[in-house]
């Protein structure tokens, strides 16, 4: 019997212990049973909109899922080139332009706030020698929700190694565009 679902005879056993209480003419009994009543008809409803609503949100757009990995990968591209642009320009502002305030990256075991990805990116830039690949991110999968933007990556080049899986969250800001709010290394290697 699914889960949440009642059974026949607790129904027809409630219906009949109230007929039995309203002949005995006992009043809290039958103010409970009555309560009890209300309680099963109210619950029914209930509980058949909430298994609705969970199959509608199982099914999936295929067009809305394109346009989230179309958005994806233009945002993926453009957070990319802005990010080695600093490379150049020596210029933090098109770095610091795509993070929210609020920035947390999860590199691993170390948490980066926003102050220290970004120390820790511009120096990694700043070392060309060692780094001298630019980034790419290829997108695996994307969606929105709201005014966020989530997406699995495979990051290339800079300081990741070749398939680095990155999860990273864009949230819209006022003006209408996506900065990162938090950030996740999939792939850590420990030696």
């Amino acid at each position: 019997m699914p889960r949440g679902s009642l059974h026949p005879y607790s129904i027809v056993s409630v219906f009949s212990y109230s007929s039995d209480c309203l002949q005995k003419k006992n009043p809290s009994i039958r103010m409970k049973s009555l309560f009890w009543i209300l309680v099963l008809l109210a619950c029914s409803p209930v509980l058949c909109k909430r298994r609705v609503s969970r199959d509608e949100e199982a099914v999936s757009d295929p067009e809305k899922d394109a346009a989230d990995l179309e958005l994806a990968k233009t945002t993926a591209t453009a957070f990319a080139a802005d990010l080695m642009k600093v490379r150049t320009s020596e210029d933090i502002h098109d770095l610091t332009n795509w993070l929210s305030d609020n920035l947390i990256f999860q590199l691993c075991d170390n948490r980066l706030y926003k102050s220290h990805f970004v120390a820790f990116t511009t120096h990694a830039l700043i070392e060309e020698e060692k780094f001298p690949v630019a980034l790419t991110l290829e997108v695996d999968k994307a969606f929105t929700r709201g005014d966020g933007l989530s997406m699995i990556v495979n990051a290339k080049g800079f300081v990741f190694e070749d398939n680095d899986q990155l999860i990273l969250d864009f949230k819209k800001d006022d003006d209408g565009k996506y900065k990162l709010a938090h950030g996740t290394i999939l792939t850590c290697r420990y030696e």
